[in-house]
């Protein structure tokens, strides 16, 4: 089991040197020589990280940045949040700073992130905003979703497009049956291509070759199963005493 970092002149330990090694695991190695106990990496960047309040930059990747230009990231990044705080930087710096360098100089180094209820309605702004996908789709538009065609149905959900169609010519398909291709492509939901039948037709049609992309062949199937139905109800009938 590795040992935790338990005594104050540990803390105080770290708090002067660990900016001075390149890395945690450099970090770690002199950890070990000077007090001859043994430490994880994950250890002791959790304890830095949750107990004293610190993280060292994972790589020195991202700019560099005076204690002026700091100070202004810690009032205004938790308030405006990244995008809007990356606008009025690059203006007032006349920088071109991107969005993941500013949000990795706010955490790493300035330690602010955004205020909770700033990030939430900065979310469904973008969620709801000029040009949002979600935003334009609108009532009869269709996607592809799980490599079947689907549809935005009145009540906002999206559901089978074939069973859209459907319903809004004909009504809620009855309980016990399932909508068909006749054809066999269920991107095709054009209404001459759509039945519905009852489900214990589906291993029958499956079992006797009737799914096909015939629809003549189909439609048959479908007579066939009719008739095969009739047939087992006539029989049982005539065996009951």
């Amino acid at each position: 089991m590795k040992t935790r970092v338990n005594h104050d002149w540990h803390d105080a330990w770290i708090l002067e040197n660990l900016f001075n090694f390149p890395s945690y695991t450099e970090a770690v190695r002199a950890y070990r020589q000077e007090f001859g106990v043994d430490i994880s990496v994950p250890a002791l960047k959790n304890h830095c990280r949750y107990k004293l309040g610190i993280q060292k930059p994972r790589n020195d990747n991202y700019r560099h940045i005076t204690d002026e230009q700091a100070g202004w990231i810690r009032r205004i990044y938790p308030k405006l949040g990244v995008i809007k705080t990356r606008e009025l930087w690059n203006d007032r710096y006349k920088d071109n700073l991107s969005c993941t360098c500013l949000k990795q100089i706010a955490r790493r180094v300035c330690n602010v992130v955004v205020d909770s209820d700033v990030a939430t309605a900065n979310k469904l702004k973008a969620a709801h905003g000029k040009g949002s996908k979600r935003a334009t789709r609108s009532i009869g538009d269709t996607r592809i979703e799980c490599g079947r065609l689907v549809m935005k149905a009145d009540d906002g959900e999206w559901k089978s497009a074939g069973r859209c169609i459907w319903e809004k010519e004909y009504g809620a398909i009855p309980e016990g049956y399932a909508l068909v291709a006749l054809d066999g492509n269920t991107s095709n939901v054009q209404l001459e291509n759509l039945e519905i039948v009852p489900w214990n037709y589906l291993g029958k049609l499956q079992r006797n070759g009737f799914f096909s992309s015939n629809p003549e062949v189909t439609r048959t199937g479908i007579v066939w199963c009719d008739l095969s139905t009739v047939l087992e109800n006539e029989s049982q009938l005539l065996q009951t005493p």
